[in-house]
């Protein structure tokens, strides 16, 4: 065959992609970050356990949470009534919006960021 064919053109008819104006240095300085420790969390110390740890179970909660978005109305109102029979036990509460997932997941990595853990 002297022209392949196929659903996708060669690569010499798709145009060059549009430069790109981001700035990585941008996005640093604008103080979305807190600062970092002088010094990272040394390796395989009680501290970076107890951090990882941490950082394990808020990870767990918010796949929790995430499994469970979108609770009913019925729900919701089965999750009131076992925290105040569990007084405040482990009851999970599902997602109803995307902006409390961003605000943990945003914590999370600040702390992580915080830390200077890798």
């Amino acid at each position: 065959m002297a022209n392949p064919g196929g659903f996708i053109p060669p690569v010499s008819y798709l145009p060059s992609p549009a430069p790109s104006n981001y700035s990585s240095t941008a996005a640093r300085s604008s103080g979305l970050l807190p600062n970092q420790r002088p010094t990272p969390l040394k390796s395989g110390s009680r501290r970076e356990t107890v951090f990882i740890n941490y950082v394990d179970n808020a990870l767990l909660e918010i796949s929790r949470k995430f499994t469970k978005k979108f609770p009913s109305e019925a729900e919701k109102s089965e999750a009131a009534k076992l925290k105040a029979v569990n007084a405040g036990g482990n009851v999970t509460i599902g997602y109803s919006d995307a902006e409390p997932l961003i605000k943990e997941i945003e914590t999370i990595i600040g702390l992580v960021w915080v830390s200077g853990t890798g």
